[in-house]
């Protein structure tokens, strides 16, 4: 579709940052491809000591494109270290957006250390354009894509406002979103050699333009592709079941609040440390059956993570 095309192109081109937040997935690497004609590098974070997915093909995709890649490599300490200060800056224990969030943190703190002023991210690709897995199972995928779009939010700008390094990110342009707006919603999802893959549009865009296995590649979130999902195994077996029983339930009885993993537990602790417990929603308002926070419309809490509510 030449209209998107242009309109990501122009995004892109009008962007400022000589820097690409890279995984190797189809957003961040369309990107890269926009900009190839400029001076560009890239940051890509993959944890030493877990499991990740992005590495390969953010090397492929740097190479190609004659890009210095940064690496960045936290250990399992500085990663930990890291779930606080983005429990400090984003002021939640939001399980699932921790684990994402580490992965801007490290990036963004890389280009701190770095001197580099901005950086540009993927943001907004998977929010306009369907990117996310669940989407592709739902009935009402028009309702899910207007709703996902009225809702979105990224930490990436809090945590590059905290900082101090401006976060740029193309695709939430006002006219790439314009464009996508007037996309059908059958247009976004579709099939490719049997499996269901969203982003359809892009993909078709960008093809013959892009690596076969970068176009075709099937979404992972970002805590997949970097590896801070491994958190999650860590830390069910650092806490004992003793331990996060007696916890829990005593943060039940005095906060008030409902947690549901052992993960969820050491970020509120986290939370509680700097915040104290968190503020109640309304009486008459739509709240978190787990933690009583105001969701609104939202069927995610950002408050502790919960999904649906």
């Amino acid at each position: 579709m030449q209209e998107l095309y242009n309109a990501i192109q122009q995004a892109c081109l009008d962007t400022e940052a000589d820097t690409i937040s890279l995984s190797g997935g189809l957003d961040s690497t369309i990107i890269a491809y926009m900009t190839r004609n400029r001076r560009m590098q890239a940051i890509s974070v993959i944890a030493e000591e877990f499991v990740s997915t992005d590495l390969t093909y953010a090397q492929m995709v740097s190479r190609d494109l004659n890009m210095q890649l940064h690496l960045m490599t936290p250990t399992l300490t500085e990663i930990l270290e890291g779930a606080r200060q983005t429990i400090n800056i984003l002021g939640n224990f939001n399980d699932i957006e921790i684990r994402n969030s580490l992965v801007m943190y490290f990036a963004i703190k890389e280009a701190k250390r770095c001197k580099i002023e901005g950086i540009i991210t993927g943001d907004g690709a998977d929010e306009i354009f369907a990117g996310y897995n669940f989407l592709l199972r739902t009935q009402r995928l028009a309702d899910e894509i207007r709703r996902l779009r009225s809702i979105m939010h990224f930490t990436s700008h809090k945590i590059g406002r905290f900082m101090g390094v401006r976060v740029e990110s193309p695709f939430l342009d006002g006219a790439v979103t314009d464009v996508a707006s007037r996309i059908e919603a059958k247009e976004m999802v579709g099939l490719h050699k049997g499996n269901v893959m969203g982003k359809m549009i892009l993909r078709r865009t960008f093809k013959g333009l892009l690596p076969p296995s970068i176009l075709w590649r099937e979404k992972a979130p970002m805590q997949d592709g970097a590896g801070t999902v491994g958190l999650t195994d860590l830390l069910e077996s650092l806490i004992s079941d003793f331990q996060f029983e007696t916890k829990i339930s005593r943060i039940l009885r005095e906060d008030g609040i409902q947690i549901r993993t052992k993960e969820s537990l050491f970020y509120y602790e986290q939370y509680r440390n700097r915040f104290g417990a968190p503020p109640a929603g309304e009486s008459d308002s739509h709240t978190c059956p787990y933690c009583k926070f105001t969701v609104g419309e939202s069927r995610f809490c950002r408050m502790c993570g919960a999904f649906p509510v």
